[in-house]
């Protein structure tokens, strides 16, 4: 992402995977929202129809385990709260002033936007078959990388009961990624 950024010529960023998870055709609606909001999200609804069974019973586990840590923090999301499917204007990137370089960044990005009580608008989509199967998706992937999205929140929380919410959230989540077979 930040390289993008760097190499980025105009004012209006769009974020989104090279996986095929999402559709461009999404990318007007998003930067005519950005009249209204500093954020705008793209996530991904288990409400909207799919083909991709597989990839449906993995958000099925994920997304509600998310929205609920993100919603500790005033987060509430219909969707995937850590979308990479984003849009923005290079001003408020440079607002966030972004430390993380993997699959940290947009967590630390929602945190920032919370933050900084930055606007936030959710498009949800539909889950879109993903190029490679779902088997070399990050969610199942790269466990250490869920046990720093969830140890970022901790660090972030003042309140204690928070806290011990999150340790639970990140337990049962990994739990079930651990054991997730199709």
């Amino acid at each position: 992402m930040k390289k993008g950024v760097k190499a980025a010529r105009g004012n209006i960023l769009v974020f989104l995977d090279g996986d095929g998870s999402h559709s461009p055709s999404c990318i007007p609606r998003m930067i005519k929202e950005l009249k209204k909001y500093d954020v705008v999200l793209a996530t991904l609804s288990l409400n909207k129809k799919t083909k991709d069974l597989q990839l449906k019973l993995l958000y099925s586990i994920y997304i509600p385990i998310m929205r609920k840590y993100f919603g500790l923090f005033g987060l509430k999301l219909k969707g995937d709260p850590l979308t990479e499917f984003r849009v923005m204007k290079k001003e408020t990137w440079e607002r966030l002033r972004l430390k993380s370089n993997d699959f940290l960044i947009e967590t630390e990005m929602n945190f920032k936007i919370l933050k900084l009580g930055l606007k936030i608008k959710e498009i949800n989509i539909p889950i879109v078959r993903r190029a490679g199967g779902i088997f070399k998706s990050k969610l199942l992937k790269q466990p250490d990388q869920w046990i720093k999205i969830f140890n970022y929140g901790i660090k972030f929380a003042k309140d204690e009961k928070i806290k011990k919410q999150i340790k639970n959230l990140k337990k049962k989540l990994l739990k079930k990624l651990l054991n997730f077979q199709i």
